[in-house]
């Protein structure tokens, strides 16, 4: 791991922190809104995948593409009928 990396990482770490304080925000607010704030959720997840990913200089879809169906070094997951998903 470079120390660029883990600048990298850290920012994409920062980035998730603050969606996850959006979503509490929404989620346990005095108003309820349960769909955004688990948007906010999952987005915080991805984020920090793609954290995980920096710091090990893996390479990962651009924004916009799907971390999902996808193992922490590039291969697919296969569905049951044995295809990649995705295909």
């Amino acid at each position: 791991m470079s120390p660029e990396s883990l600048i990298l990482a850290q920012a994409w770490l920062k980035k998730a922190s603050s969606d996850l304080a959006a979503a509490s925000i929404l989620i346990h607010g005095e108003q309820k809104h349960l769909d955004v704030g688990s948007y906010h959720c999952q987005q915080a997840a991805e984020k920090a995948i793609k954290a995980y990913l920096t710091a090990r200089e893996t390479l990962f879809p651009k924004d916009g593409e799907n971390l999902c169906g996808r193992d922490l070094t590039g291969g697919r997951r296969r569905a049951e009928n044995g295809r990649s998903y995705g295909e």
